[in-house]
């Protein structure tokens, strides 16, 4: 009982509990914002639009997972370490995922006359879709930051309830604008992903800049060293989750 007193009055355990208290709201306002998302997906455009939408996000991921080197992961570990310079590891990591994104994009351009057919992409430009991959790194990367950094409330509802429901409005409002659902699904996509990176890159710079000055230093190499096996982890639950959507 002393034992329970002492960790109910413990203010890293509330912290703990009302973080996870968030994070659990959020996530569950947003499963069934999805659940309705994909229901109304499906009644207003088809079942084929709703696989077109899951193929997309899944692509995003699996981006994010390469063009961040798996910094969307090691990011809350790195914030603990160097919690006294959390401006120069967004800055550093921010420069790593660019570097990583122009590579990536590269690969891509080359890449996507024979990936385009099976992720039904082909008939859309690849610049299209890289800067919806480039929008969607940056999205999701300034959230984990956000997040990692305790605003628990800010991140999960960026990603649980934001974005799906920028979806569900582009969706309604545009739907007269286009004739083939693939097309107003992507738009709506894309629509979401802008409006939801503005607020995560807006939270995420005012946190990055309340850090006070600190001389230790953030090491690019120490973050790759990081983040690699965490990509490689990433890379493996993927391709035995999510990899046979493509196939």
């Amino acid at each position: 009982m002393v034992f329970l007193k002492n960790l109910i009055k413990n203010d890293s355990f509330k912290e703990v509990l009302s973080g996870s208290f968030a994070s659990f709201i959020t996530k569950a306002i947003g499963i069934l914002l999805n659940y309705f998302l994909i229901y109304y997906i499906s009644n207003k455009i088809g079942v084929a639009s709703v696989g077109f939408y899951n193929i997309i996000l899944i692509s995003l991921f699996l981006a994010t997972i390469l063009c961040t080197g798996g910094l969307n992961f090691a990011i809350i570990p790195l914030l603990h370490r160097f919690s006294s310079n959390k401006k120069g590891l967004y800055t550093k990591s921010i420069s790593i995922i660019f570097v990583l994104l122009i590579i990536t994009g590269i690969l891509f351009y080359f890449l996507f006359p024979f990936i385009s057919k099976p992720l039904n992409f082909d008939a859309y430009n690849p610049f299209t879709i890289l800067l919806l991959i480039f929008l969607y790194v940056f999205m999701f990367f300034n959230i984990e930051y956000i997040r990692g950094n305790k605003k628990i409330i800010i991140s999960e509802s960026l990603r649980n309830i934001t974005f799906p429901l920028m979806v569900l409005i582009g969706i309604t409002f545009a739907s007269s604008l286009f004739e083939n659902g693939f097309n107003l699904i992507l738009f709506s996509v894309f629509a979401a992903t802008i409006i939801t990176l503005l607020p995560s890159v807006f939270h995420a710079v005012k946190i990055a800049k309340k850090t006070p000055k600190s001389t230790s230093g953030v090491s690019k190499n120490t973050l790759l060293k990081t983040a690699t096996p965490l990509m490689i982890m990433g890379l493996s639950s993927f391709s035995l989750s999510e990899a046979s959507l493509f196939f």
